[in-house]
């Protein structure tokens, strides 16, 4: 009997707070005398799911509990969708899904159905969304979803996670398209949404699988590090029976690329706006893990010095007594080019020294700088490939060119450039104290071609024959004074493989902020020129010479 009275008393209790909440629901602010349910105040939000545009995607909208607060709607065949949600929640962060639907892969032409309840998604951020806002769901957006809603990152973590390893940052508010009509923001994130399509056809998975590959980079990346592995070891690609690759950030980068040079793009967009990529620096080939070293401060213009280390897939153990040779190229809208580089040498540890020389930097506006690295084993040669992120820091180099000294050009015969690179200033000592300048010289054959400058180098003129190089001559000349007027010459000496040194040099000051060198080249009795003059200046610091 007690049971059931205590039973009765909480029914009791319940009726009379949902006839209050009634109550309370039909009071307030209502509309002219009927006395009927006012509806809670919603914001429209508009927005797209790309992979390509999906079409009929079901997009629903959940709070930070998982529960579904708006929709679902529908996408419309262009892939667009506006769904009301609730004004309160706007001040919270909020998750966008999409489930259902298919879309025409774009690295393939073919047509795919989504897979996974969010096999598209982003997060909104708290209070970012009002009158007028828009949400886009991409694969980049997706992989930030994921890292939030299954991996309990902060969306600035994940969106900084991210960037680190993608070279990007997502942004959920730009429509992503790929047609050349477009604005240059949303052209550009189509391109890389398109981007993972791409990775997905190189990893030679089917393209519905891409959902699972977001789902799988987010995992991998929980822990910051592209690499292809979690604390667990190796990532799975769920339904592919395959593991992320360990060179996954590398091949991103190629899939970027390799979508921006294929008859799918659409975007219009050229190498000099792809802006910088993240410079993955593992790459893996047949047999080869080959991981890029880099030398602080990184790549700049002028000289960059790295090394590279090459160990066995599969065992790990070192491999030494390859013949490495790089291939460095600047991919540009109108043409690409090459720029000089050292000759590598083999330490016998398994590890590689090397440096190229930057002749411009890359990135937005200007273009893509490629570093093939070719790795021979007697005639079987097998190519690891990266993305460095070129700066301006350290520009000191200079330009001599010379006169009946000519190469073909693209517009006919033109006077060979000769590539001056400041190689390394050091103190040798002694009183006064003396120091050793080293430079690089490299004569330029053609736009793939910048060999060292050293006796005995074979050279081909603008008709293609073949002459040597019998003579060469590399004096250098501090301007001492800065009124650019040589101080007297010192002739250097070397040259094998382009590296030329001058030793003894003195009158430098060892607190010089900047120095300014003179450097004149004579080759084959022909004096090389810049400018009307026999000689080009080198700044080395805070300023820089061109020719």
């Amino acid at each position: 009997m007690n049971t059931r009275m205590a039973l009765d008393r909480i029914r009791l209790s319940l009726a009379v707070l949902l006839v209050g909440l009634g109550a309370a629901a039909c009071g307030g602010g209502g509309g002219g005398g009927g006395g009927g349910d006012t509806p809670a105040a919603t914001t429209t939000v508009t927005g797209s799911a790309f992979a390509a545009p999906l079409q009929g995607g079901a997009v629903t909208v959940h709070d930070g509990t998982g529960s579904v607060i708006a929709g679902p709607v529908t996408t419309a065949d262009d892939g667009r969708y506006a769904v009301d949600v609730p004004t309160a929640v706007l001040a919270s962060e909020l998750f966008f899904r999409v489930s259902g639907g298919s879309f025409t892969d774009e690295a393939t032409g073919q047509p795919t159905p989504l897979a996974g309840s969010d096999g598209l998604a982003a997060v909104a951020a708290a209070g970012s969304l009002g009158a007028g806002g828009a949400v886009h769901l991409d694969p980049a957006t997706t992989v930030v979803h994921h890292l939030v809603a299954n991996h309990g990152l902060s969306r600035a973590a994940a969106r900084l996670h991210f960037r680190n390893a993608f070279g990007f940052t997502p942004d959920s508010t730009v429509a992503p398209a790929n047609t050349g009509t477009a604005a240059l923001v949303s052209r550009l994130a189509g391109l890389r949404a398109a981007a993972f399509s791409r990775l997905t056809l190189d990893l030679g998975l089917a393209p519905g699988a891409q959902f699972a590959l977001l789902e799988a980079l987010a995992r991998d990346l929980a822990d910051s590090d592209l690499d292809g592995e979690d604390a667990g070891g190796e990532v799975p690609i769920a339904g592919a029976a395959r593991f992320l690759p360990a060179d996954v950030q590398n091949r991103f980068e190629h899939a970027l690329l390799g979508f921006l040079d294929s008859g799918w793009n659409q975007t219009g967009l050229g190498p000099e706006q792809v802006g910088y990529l993240a410079f993955a620096k593992v790459a893996l080939t047949t047999s080869y893990r080959v991981e890029y070293l880099p030398v602080a401060p990184g790549a700049a213009v002028g000289r960059t010095p790295f090394r590279l280390s090459v160990t066995r897939r599969g065992t790990g153990a070192p491999v030494a007594g390859l013949a490495v040779s790089l291939q460095p190229v600047m991919h540009m809208a109108a043409y690409d080019h090459a720029t000089p580089w050292e000759p590598v040498t083999d330490n016998g540890d398994g590890t590689y020294t090397g440096a190229v020389y930057y002749s411009m930097p890359g990135g937005e506006g200007l273009g893509t700088w490629s570093l093939g690295v070719d790795l021979a084993a007697g005639a079987v040669v097998e190519t690891a490939i990266y993305h460095p992120v070129v700066s301006s820091l350290n520009v000191n180099m200079a330009v001599l060119r010379g006169q009946d000294d000519q190469i073909q050009g693209s517009l006919g015969p033109a006077a060979r450039p000769y590539y001056l690179f400041d190689a390394g200033l050091a103190l040798e000592g002694g009183t006064p104290s003396s120091y050793r300048f080293d430079l690089f010289v490299a004569a330029q054959e053609s736009d793939r071609d910048y060999p060292g400058l050293a006796l005995g180098s074979v050279l081909h003129d603008a008709g293609g024959a073949p002459w040597t190089v019998t003579e060469a001559v590399v004096e250098v000349s501090l301007d001492a004074d800065d009124n650019d007027v040589p101080d007297g010459w010192y002739t250097a000496s070397g040259g094998a493989g382009g590296l030329w040194s001058v030793a003894g040099m003195t009158g430098i000051a060892p607190d010089s902020e900047t120095l300014a060198f003179f450097v004149r080249l004579r080759v084959n009795g022909e004096q090389k020129t810049a400018n009307g003059n026999d000689y080009a200046k080198m700044v080395m610091g805070g300023a820089s010479c061109c020719e």
